[in-house]
């Protein structure tokens, strides 16, 4: 039971850096509001944030 909560917050963290890493830092938004958002709410609504904001 408890590798599976660590496995999960282990992918959470993954997508998260990615999304922040790969769209964020090209994006209007930036790295760090991108992270907040994935980390705050989750990576999916972070995703869909982050590609909602105008590129550079």
């Amino acid at each position: 039971m408890t590798i599976n909560w660590l496995l999960i917050f282990i992918v959470h963290m993954i997508l998260t850096h990615m999304i922040a890493e790969h769209l964020g830092k090209k994006r209007r938004i930036g790295y760090k509001w991108s992270l907040i958002w994935s980390l705050i709410f989750s990576p999916a609504i972070g995703y869909l944030v982050t590609v909602s904001s105008p590129k550079i």
